[in-house]
């Protein structure tokens, strides 16, 4: 699927992306490395395990002393029942060294509607990020900001961000399903 992607931006004349999101949050240790493989150079996790998927609260930074780029933790994703204000809240975590990922599904996503942003609220929520003089980047431009190395992240073991499950998959395994 990803080659049939990248070669639809190529026909389009639009580069070969750097960054990545897991479909549906989930990830192995198998498809991390894959990932890597493809030449990824940053890779996005949903909030679990340390959020159970679909509660609305604070997830973790990206911390890059401890998180790896292959497992980028969401800090924030956005539900229906988000509100400007709750939206503050999550703007206001923001640390110096750390960055806040923020994850908006489709705004609004008529195909999945547990995930959708009203688009009165997104505009609001990108109005306020200017007006707090929030910088805004693109995870490709992570490490223009920040001093990335490599980290043994505790989530490069998990199974779809639980901890203690693993992936029964080898490594080089050639067919990967994510569903």
């Amino acid at each position: 699927e990803l080659a049939r992607v990248d070669s639809a931006l190529l026909a389009n004349g639009v580069p070969k992306p750097v960054s990545f999101a897991y479909p549906g949050n989930h990830y192995a240790p198998g498809t991390v490395e894959k990932i890597r493989a493809l030449g990824y150079r940053f890779a996005r996790r949903g909030m679990q395990p340390e959020i159970p998927y679909g509660r609305i609260a604070h997830g973790p930074l990206f911390d890059p002393a401890v998180n790896n780029r292959l497992v980028i933790p969401t800090s924030a994703d956005a539900y229906p029942e988000w509100t400007l204000a709750y939206f503050k809240t999550v703007i206001n975590r923001a640390e110096k060294g750390k960055a806040l990922i923020l994850k908006f599904h489709g705004v609004p996503d008529i195909a999945h509607p547990w995930v959708t942003t009203d688009p009165v609220l997104f505009a609001q929520c990108m109005d306020y990020l200017e007006e707090a003089g929030v910088k805004v980047i693109a995870m490709k431009d992570l490490d223009k900001y920040f001093d990335i190395k490599n980290v043994d992240d505790p989530a490069l073991k998990y199974t779809n961000g639980v901890p203690g499950q693993f992936n029964p998959s080898p490594v080089d395994a050639d067919i990967w399903v994510l569903a």
